[in-house]
């Protein structure tokens, strides 16, 4: 957390670790981080499971992890 102030916080995210070559990966693993970080935010502030893994993924459903 870079920030809190009342009701706003700013997070920074710094993606390191690739090699030289490999900004695709880079750029894919920022996206996926970026889509963890709104299903949260929809999560905290409105209460509301945002199902993204479940939806976009039916198939990695684990057996006995509940559905919501």
């Amino acid at each position: 957390v870079l920030f809190r102030s009342g009701d706003h916080t700013l997070v920074g995210v710094i993606n390191r670790g690739f090699k030289t070559g490999e900004d695709a990966k880079a750029i894919d693993a920022a996206g996926g981080f970026s889509i963890v970080l709104c299903a949260a935010k929809i999560w905290l502030e409105h209460n509301i499971d945002p199902r993204f893994i479940l939806d976009a993924h039916p198939d990695y459903h684990v057996e006995g992890w509940p559905k919501a």
